[in-house]
């Protein structure tokens, strides 16, 4: 299964009073839910539930058949992304025999994306690291600690330098794997959106299990408040932000982690560099912006990178905004998104 969990609270609302029809869902998990005023439906797909809503009169662009379609290229793209679906392209790259294999465009188009942002991150975000998260347990939920020897063993297949493409093909050593947990959700949201688009939406909330899309504002013309999830307080938020036409990706520690028997705690964000879970000072790290699939990537790699090294891609790179919530409780909010994000305790907002 790729690597990707829930993360984020949305704070809207849908309106009360209005009569709602619900579809049955069928064996793939789709159905839909039309109220007056909105469209929404709901599958299973990347291991999580999905949810889209339309907002738009009763004869809008947007139908049960086309939200269906949308459901579809979701269920789609996992067939040839997922590390654990044997007809996947991804799986059968990690248990190939050769040394090259042909993919996709999807999957050639994503490699691109991914090694982009790694070399951008200085190897934050590294698609290659999927043997180390397999050691650590967090593919099956069979936590361990692997031995300095073992991770040592599997880091010398770590480093996306050692995945190139040459047309239709990736080529690697074997040993070296792939798994786009950390980029494919946002590539879905950005093919997602496009389709609606295109469609004719243009009022409109993605949450891909937790990675929210919004495109255009509410059907009112105000924004999206997205509620943002308190890394220490399960049910909390830390604020919210107040958006149009952008994606809101949330990475944290508190999604996917285990203790030992003395206390200490493994989250399932990895240092590609070390092979063993991410401690750079930062708990919670929130990206904002136009570009899903960056959203996304940066979201894990500023985990990784910690509060200096966001700060230096923001600098060098711009393009995105970013929220993180440090160890010490303290929060750190970039320039672009003061204005729009609403805390729930301003004491912590730097």
């Amino acid at each position: 299964m790729l690597m990707i969990t829930p993360l984020l609270t949305c704070s809207c609302t849908l309106k009360s009073g209005a009569r709602k029809s619900a579809g049955t869902a069928d064996d793939t998990g789709f159905s839909t839910v039309r109220e007056s005023g909105y469209l929404s439906a709901s599958f299973f797909a990347f291991d999580t539930y999905m949810t889209i809503t339309v907002y738009e009169d009763k004869d809008g662009p947007v139908d049960e058949s086309g939200m269906r379609r949308l459901a579809e290229e979701a269920q789609r793209l996992e067939k040839i992304f997922s590390t654990t679906d044997p007809e996947s392209e991804v799986y059968r790259f990690n248990l190939r025999s050769s040394d090259r294999m042909e993919f996709s465009a999807e999957v050639l188009q994503l490699f691109g994306r991914t090694k982009d942002i790694f070399e951008r991150t200085g190897g934050a975000l590294d698609a290659t690291a999927y043997p180390l998260v397999r050691a650590w347990g967090f593919t099956t939920g069979e936590h361990r600690i692997p031995s300095e020897a073992e991770l040592s063993e599997l880091l010398a297949k770590v480093g996306m330098e050692k995945v190139s493409a040459s047309e239709n093909e990736l080529i690697a050593e074997k040993g070296t794997e792939l798994d786009f947990g950390a980029t494919a959700k946002g590539y879905l949201s950005d093919v997602l959106t496009g389709m609606l688009k295109n469609m004719g939406a243009e009022h409109a909330m993605l949450d891909l299990g937790g990675n929210i899309e919004v495109i255009g504002t509410k059907a009112d013309g105000s924004k999206w408040k997205i509620g943002i999830k308190d890394p220490k307080n399960e049910a909390g938020i830390i604020g919210y932000v107040s958006v149009s036409d952008a994606a809101v990706v949330t990475s944290g520690g508190y999604e996917r982690y285990f203790t030992d028997d003395a206390g200490n705690v493994y989250w399932h964000i990895l240092d590609p560099s070390t092979g063993s879970p991410a401690h750079s000072g930062v708990i919670s790290a929130t990206i904002v912006g136009e570009d899903a699939t960056l959203c996304d990537a940066l979201s894990t790699a500023f985990f990784v990178m910690g509060a200096e090294g966001a700060a230096d891609y923001y600098e060098t790179y711009g393009g995105i905004e970013y929220i993180l919530v440090m160890e010490d409780g303290s929060r750190i909010v970039s320039e672009g998104l003061k204005e729009v994000f609403t805390a729930t305790d301003t004491s912590a907002v730097e």
